[in-house]
């Protein structure tokens, strides 16, 4: 399933919205850019797209969201498209302040 550009913003996916939305599906996007797996300051993560509705977002998924979605549909990420998740947003103190963590299950 390819999704337009248009309706990619580019944006990533923040507390607010993950609140809203509650459940999103993994998509492959239109450049085929994810889902992937890409380097950040923070070492090698997985990058996802997550859709709801006609509204696309970028998401970095942290190690307890990929255990999950790895213990659900296995270690190859194509196994992901198309698979529904739940976002859960916690307050935690992350590196000594307290922030957002969006976590991803399987819905």
């Amino acid at each position: 399933m390819k999704i337009p550009e248009k309706l990619l913003s580019g944006d990533f996916i923040d507390a607010e919205i993950a609140k809203k939305w509650k459940t999103a599906k993994i998509v492959k996007d239109a450049d085929n850019e994810t889902p992937n797996i890409v380097e950040t300051k923070f070492g090698k993560k997985i990058r996802l797209t997550l859709l709801k509705g006609k509204e696309g977002k970028l998401i970095t998924i942290n190690k307890t969201s990929a255990r999950q979605l790895t213990k659900a549909w296995k270690d190859e990420l194509d196994n992901w498209i198309d698979k529904d998740v739940k976002l859960t947003v916690n307050n935690e103190n992350v590196r000594g302040t307290m922030r957002d963590v969006i976590y991803l299950s399987p819905a």
